[in-house]
């Protein structure tokens, strides 16, 4: 990493997948604000395994900028684990982290500086709240607060306008990496290590160009792992709808012997089918829950890396062998 004769105030980390030269607009847009602002800095861009330009643009600005870093990520990782690379890299006293795509305003990072330095009000973490959401689609809408909805119900955590635009200290830096987590959801995460927390409301912009790179098929897979990774709560499921089939099996029972005995005739048979649909139904729902935990288990024990970098720039030594 760079020699500095000064200590770095502040490392602002952010992921970037195919944004092409949008990512010289957030390099230049910090850049202005942490100069004007007089904080030391330093900005790590860490691409996603982009199949454009992105990182020739990003590796170009730290050759000429000794304040710019990138991580190229050898595959896509997603995000929130690309989040955490930069994080694992950065050397400030405080992290930001946040969006490439300019929706995440830069001018508030001075603000979040000046709440959470000097141990200002005990804060170890400041989280920038949405006041308002991006206009979306009714299927959109509908989805988002069904998984805001079972994620408070499984976790107690209210993540409704959560947003990865945080602030850190170096306290909640390293607690963030030693959950060792093979699913990574920051937004949960910073609850879960019961450090204190300040909140600051802020109004997302609109994207300067380009569009989301989430479809809603990312989203729903996406919304799947996070609610089962984070809580086993589902498995409790199929003790319920256990007893609810039992009681139904032993209704259906009763229902077929007291027709027998009243001698209505009526085909038994249907009742055998219906009984064993029901079972059946049941019992491949039970499985496909457990599925998914076994999965996670799977994954857990390979303990495969988060992520691979495969380069970086804007360090004078590389630490090329550094692990996830």
């Amino acid at each position: 990493m760079k020699d500095n004769n000064s200590q770095i105030d502040v490392s602002i980390v952010a992921p970037a997948f195919c944004e092409g030269s949008l990512v010289l607009d957030f390099f230049n847009a910090v850049s202005d604000v942490m100069n004007n602002a007089g904080i030391l800095y330093e900005i790590i861009v860490v691409d996603d395994c982009s199949t454009d330009d992105t990182w020739k643009y990003i590796s170009d600005f730290c050759a000429k900028n000794e304040n710019a870093r990138g991580i190229r990520l050898n595959r896509n990782a997603g995000s929130e684990k690309a989040l955490l690379a930069g994080m694992k890299y950065a050397s400030g006293q405080f992290i930001v982290t946040m969006d490439s795509d300019l929706q995440h305003p830069p001018e508030l990072i001075p603000k979040m500086y000046e709440m959470i330095k000097d141990g200002g009000g005990g804060a170890d973490i400041i989280d920038c709240i949405k006041m308002k959401r991006h206009p979306e689609t009714i299927i959109q809408k509908c989805f988002t607060r069904a998984f805001h909805f079972l994620f408070y119900k499984l976790t107690a955590v209210d993540l409704k306008n959560a947003s990865n635009f945080k602030m850190f200290n170096q306290k909640a830096v390293k607690s963030l990496i030693d959950m060792e987590e093979t699913d990574v959801f920051l937004r949960w995460q910073v609850h879960r290590i019961g450090l204190k927390i300040l909140s600051l409301p802020f109004l997302p912009k609109s994207r300067k160009s380009g569009s989301t790179k989430y479809s809603f098929m990312n989203s729903i897979q996406m919304a799947v792992t996070f609610l089962t990774a984070w809580s086993s709560k589902p498995l409790l499921i199929i003790h319920l709808f256990s007893f609810l089939f039992a009681a139904l099996s032993i209704f259906v029972f009763a229902g077929i012997v007291a027709l027998y005995a009243s001698k209505i005739h009526i085909e038994l048979f249907w009742f055998f089918i219906l009984f064993f649909c029901i079972t059946a139904a049941f019992l491949f729902f039970c499985m496909s829950l457990i599925s998914l935990y076994l999965d996670k288990i799977f994954r857990e024990v390979k303990a495969r890396p988060k992520y691979i970098i495969s380069q970086t720039c804007g360090w004078d030594k590389q630490e090329n062998q550094k692990k996830s």
